[in-house]
């Protein structure tokens, strides 16, 4: 089940001047069994001057070293573990002004991973 939400609390601004256009929560099962967790994930409108490269190294500098870049995907994705936490930094979009963040507190663990 996915719940899609719109809004622009300030708190949910994860670089400055973001500001929130959607955020869906979606469950995850093994093959058919019972939910074993949620993921969701946050769409940003990106100020008009942020750059990929300055959104990059906000997000490395605000989560490391607490959090370990376990992936970089294509050069625009980043995906960091802390514990069984994941979070997901996707910039493909960043060039028009879209950011996606993904999060499952607990994603390690569960199927397989």
């Amino acid at each position: 089940m996915s719940r899609p939400t719109r809004g622009s609390s300030s708190s949910s601004r994860p670089f400055p001047g973001a500001r929130l256009e959607s955020e869906t929560s979606t469950a995850y099962r093994d093959e058919s069994g019972p939910v074993l967790g949620y993921g969701t994930r946050f769409d940003f409108r990106l100020p008009r001057a942020a750059t990929v490269t300055d959104v990059s190294s906000f997000f490395q500098r605000q989560l490391e070293p607490k959090w370990r870049l376990v992936e970089k995907l294509e050069g625009s994705v980043f995906n960091f573990r802390r514990g069984k936490s994941f979070v997901s930094i996707n910039l493909e979009n960043a060039r028009i002004h879209v950011l996606e963040v993904a999060v499952d507190h607990a994603y390690y663990g569960k199927l397989g991973r």
